[in-house]
């Protein structure tokens, strides 16, 4: 299954870039832009940073909360849990003043209830509250949740639940369990490293595996360490256009087309994950059936010949700027199309990527004590991690921790649990980027990839 390349005549290809000049080549690349369209590039991204760090913070509960549900009313209160906040039995003690006047009110208990609560809340002794029983310091079952064995004279609820504040949820972390997290990641870039040397070699451009591998880790180094969006792929274009001096524009496009099968990968897994998760994730099914049936039903017509030919696709191209580029972008994507053995086996591997990075989102929630199931953080990824990858912010900070807090939330878990497990599952990227920079200083590899695999003729422009 190792995919070559039939010009066998082709002149060796330049030894990988060096780390300095890698660097001198994105200065100049980020140099060339306007100053005016940086800036305010610049001023987007840290705009949107900052909208998102204020919805953090509104939804984010910083100190512990303990949620009452009944059929009156919804009550969350602030205070401090004692002991296992993972545990199936707590100790939960109010914050009086935090809480302020009357805030069970909203639950409509009678005056005696009510008064018990009061009491016990007065003379600051904590409430017992196991999961479905919210019990008063003298042993009385005062509510309970439907479908937990009844207790004589209790209360019925929706919801009886406590969540560990953002400070909490950071301080008792189970940080070996982050181990295996990286480890995901690391298979997941494993799978982009093959997936893209497929692509280069598909195109003409022969390059081995260990190559595409000290490529692909230096672009999640210079991800991590350069400023901006785009960083990683731009190091990872520059070092394969050298690599290839004859095939400069061919090698590029590479990129941008990896890129795109990584997207539209990502894009259906979470789509399907929408449509089989059950009837929490309901009111996402029709807008996310509508945005992938719109992905694939455009990829159909724009790469279908008749369609190009009715709207005369390449007169349209060649009066647009940067038409010899669109040019060979689009003659690459129609290569891997024309290919349907290869467009199925970079599919799989954008597919292995998706789940490796689910299995590191879920072992990061895990070690931060959520129940969540797999599915559910493979959902909650596959959603952000698309959405994310629109150009607002650097990175996506921000953005995706809104994105993972509020679905976390929608799957019966807290805002809180979500953000931070999006903020570790970052910290465990740049972790791993940060091996790049070792990758980097590893001696290049021979430029030719294997000589054995799919035969393809070489296109030189759109047809």
């Amino acid at each position: 299954m190792n995919p070559s390349d039939p010009h066998e005549g082709q002149p060796d290809a330049e030894p990988g870039a060096e780390p300095d000049s890698v660097f001198d080549e994105i200065r100049r690349e980020r140099s060339s832009q306007s100053f005016a369209k940086s800036a305010a590039l610049r001023l987007i991204g840290l705009t949107v940073v900052a909208l998102a760090a204020w919805i953090i913070s509104r939804n984010v509960s910083w100190t512990d909360t303990l949620v009452l549900e009944n059929a009156t009313g919804k009550v969350e209160l602030p205070g401090t849990i004692a002991g296992d906040w993972r545990s199936t039995e707590i100790e939960f003690e109010m914050d009086v003043e935090a809480a302020g006047e009357a805030p069970l009110a909203p639950l409509g208990l009678d005056a005696a209830d009510a008064a018990a609560l009061e009491e016990s809340r007065d003379i600051g002794r904590p409430w017992m509250v196991r999961k479905g029983e919210l019990i008063l310091p003298g042993g009385r079952v005062l509510l309970v949740v439907e479908g937990t064995p009844d207790a004589q004279g209790a209360r019925p609820a929706k919801q009886i639940d406590w969540r560990p504040g953002m400070v909490r949820t950071f301080r008792e972390i189970r940080v070996l369990q982050l181990i295996p997290a990286l480890g995901f990641l690391i298979l997941a870039s494993l799978c982009v490293a093959t997936r893209w040397w497929r692509i280069l070699i598909l195109n003409h451009c022969r390059t081995s595996w260990y190559n595409a591998f000290r490529f692909t880790y230096s672009g999640l180094f210079f991800n991590a360490v350069v400023p901006g969006i785009n960083g990683g792929d731009v190091a990872r274009a520059i070092a394969v256009v050298r690599h290839h001096p004859t095939r400069r524009a061919e090698a590029f496009m590479t990129v941008v087309v990896d890129r795109v099968i990584g997207l539209i990968g990502m894009i259906l897994v979470g789509t399907v994950l929408v449509l089989t998760t059950d009837e929490r994730l309901a009111p996402l099914r029709l807008p996310v059936s509508l945005f992938c049936g719109a992905i694939l039903l455009g990829a159909v017509l724009f790469f279908h010949p008749s369609v190009r030919r009715l709207v005369r696709f390449d007169a349209l191209v060649q009066k647009l700027p940067q038409s010899e580029r669109l040019l060979r972008l689009d003659a690459t994507a129609r290569k891997l199309l024309h290919s349907p053995a290869e467009l199925g086996i970079a599919l799989v591997f954008s597919f292995g990527n998706h789940v490796f990075n689910g299995l590191a989102v879920y072992t990061a929630a895990s070690a931060l004590g959520s129940t969540l199931g797999f599915q559910d953080w493979m959902t909650t990824m596959a959603i952000s991690n698309t959405l994310a990858a629109v150009p607002l912010s650097p990175g996506g900070l921000g953005v995706g921790e809104v994105l993972f807090g509020s679905l976390a939330e929608m799957l019966g878990s807290s805002y809180a649990l979500g953000v931070a497990t999006s903020l570790v599952y970052r910290l465990c990227l740049y972790a791993m980027s940060l091996l790049g920079g070792l990758v980097m200083l590893l001696p290049a590899g021979p430029a030719r990839g294997p000589a054995s695999g799919p035969e393809s003729e070489p296109e030189s422009s759109a047809a």
